[in-house]
């Protein structure tokens, strides 16, 4: 299992809860599909653009039923595409090339027909890209709701009610991308998604509360730049936040002084001092010397040392927080494992 691309940018900070101590960290997880191994650049461009002499009545119709300004869904489209862009450039796995110009599409929620395998190809064979990505559906859908909010004071020995609402605008982003290999020949995925934002104000009146949050035309293309976002990590490595909690306030002192390196990150200083502990005869004590072990296993990327120090802990003291640790171990195996095979090289035929 490969140790490498494990943890960047450490930073550690305290949380007193339960007597430990928390971490957060960066980490490379996987894909939630694995792309062709000699996908290595990948073209991005938007393909929802509307076709305006067919379209145009029907968008101002839209524009007048909704309430909405016309265009809203082709900003929103726009930001969809920076956001995967932006994304993208992030992950190790492979190299992003925006096309600076759109093509023409449905201008609606709705997947048009593939693209012509002669434009793909002429589109990769331009940026010398590996496969193309396009946005090709895009909508929006907005819903509102309000909440009477009230709070009781006293003012000169008498309760009196203040009364105030809570405004909610939930703005869903409906996206549909293909991601097509440089021949155009073949699709390599087809996926719709729903991605939704609610954004709060809260004021004394129910039109003041509303008032006080954007329109879609300020929204929309926020939640399309999440939209963005969310397919670029189904198909390629990224980096997460991860957070994971040691012990570090107990009678052992070897437990504590270990916390004090972890906190810093000196893994391997914490994980002597912890080990010592692990031989405590409180098996209280021993049981959070193992479980800290399991953290510092993981943070130094021995995934399969960190699960064995897990199943220690429960073993000496059987409870919920060390059975879930193990639970959580396994999963970082599966995504390492899954991880190493979309991360490999191409494979030189024999």
């Amino acid at each position: 299992m490969k140790k490498n691309i494990i943890f960047l940018l450490l930073t550690a900070f305290i949380i007193s809860s339960c007597g430990t101590r928390s971490i957060s960290f960066q980490a490379l997880e996987p894909g939630k599909i694995t792309l062709p191994a000699d996908i290595k650049t990948i073209a991005v461009i938007n393909r929802y653009k509307p076709d305006r002499t067919k379209d145009k009545v029907l968008n101002f119709v839209e524009g007048l039923l909704t309430g909405e300004m016309i265009g809203t869904d082709l900003v929103g489209s726009r930001a969809a595409v920076e956001g995967l862009q932006r994304k993208l450039s992030e992950s190790p796995r492979v190299k992003v090339i925006f096309v600076p110009y759109e093509l023409k599409g449905s201008g609606t929620g709705f997947f048009p027909n593939p693209l012509d395998p002669n434009e793909v190809k002429k589109i990769c064979d331009q940026y010398s890209a590996d496969a193309l990505i396009t946005l090709e559906a895009f909508d929006h859908d907005v819903s509102r709701r309000i909440k009477r909010i009230e709070s009781k004071r006293t003012v000169n020995g008498k309760e009196v009610i203040d009364v105030s609402f809570r405004a909610t605008k939930w703005i869903r982003i409906n996206a549909g991308w293909r991601v097509y290999d440089a021949t155009g020949t073949k699709l390599i995925d087809e996926h719709q998604m729903l991605t939704e934002m609610g954004f709060d104000n809260t004021a004394s009146t129910e039109g003041a509360a509303f008032a006080g949050i954007p329109n879609a035309m300020d929204l929309v293309p926020r939640v399309g730049n999440r939209a963005g976002f969310d397919y670029a990590t189904r198909i390629a490595p990224h980096y997460v936040w991860i957070t994971r909690s040691f012990y570090a306030k107990t009678k052992n002192q070897n437990i504590r002084q270990g916390a004090n390196k972890a906190r810093f990150g000196y893994w391997s200083e914490a994980a002597e001092l912890w080990i010592k502990a692990t031989e405590d005869p409180d098996p209280k004590n021993a049981a959070k010397a193992c479980y800290n072990m399991s953290i510092a296993a993981e943070a130094m990327g021995n995934f399969d040392v960190a699960e064995s120090w897990a199943k220690k802990a429960y073993e000496r003291h059987p409870k919920s927080r060390y059975n879930n640790r193990i639970w959580e171990i396994k999963d970082r195996i599966q995504k390492s494992q899954r991880l190493d095979m979309q991360m490999a090289p191409v494979q030189d035929n024999p």
